[in-house]
């Protein structure tokens, strides 16, 4: 065995690299999505405390006057108010979520990595691809040798 067989070279670190980014891509899409089921998470609670604090949520659970005295409109735009923030908290997880879950996408596509699932070599079941359009007359792909082919123009 000579030295050159056990010595590392580029390629062995340009594998090393994207197999590294591949794993970091998928943990970016998990992380990714449980911000976004945070978010949701977190609108479902703002809608809760916007709806209870109006009065709207008596202490039986059930929506209706929960007192006697009903609020005046001041009052009811300042709860709203005070609890603004908890939806805007909500709605930036939600776009970091989007944005982690976008990048990692990205990143997997650009070393290699299928986001579909996908892979190459796969055999697609025939089924998965029956022509839906073709049915009722309209093929799927248009091109120059269908007679109601026309070019797009654009002014």
């Amino acid at each position: 065995m000579t030295t050159d067989e056990t010595q590392i070279t580029a390629d062995d670190i340009a594998d090393l690299n994207r197999t590294g980014l591949a794993a970091t891509a998928t943990i970016g899409r998990i992380l990714g999505l449980v911000l976004m089921v945070l978010s949701a998470i977190g609108v479902l609670a703002w809608l809760w405390i916007t709806a209870s604090s109006q009065g709207l949520v008596n202490s039986g659970g059930r929506f209706g006057s929960s007192s006697e005295e009903d609020m005046t409109f001041t009052q009811r735009l300042d709860l709203l108010a005070s609890t603004s923030s908890f939806l805007m908290s909500a709605v930036l997880v939600g776009g970091v979520g989007m944005a982690v879950r976008l990048i990692s996408e990205l990143l997997l596509a650009r070393t290699g990595g299928s986001i579909t699932g996908i892979q190459v070599g796969d055999r697609p079941d025939p089924e998965d691809f029956e022509d839906v359009d073709e049915a009722d007359g309209v093929p799927l792909v248009a091109d120059e040798s269908d007679e109601d082919w026309a070019p797009e123009t654009r002014a």
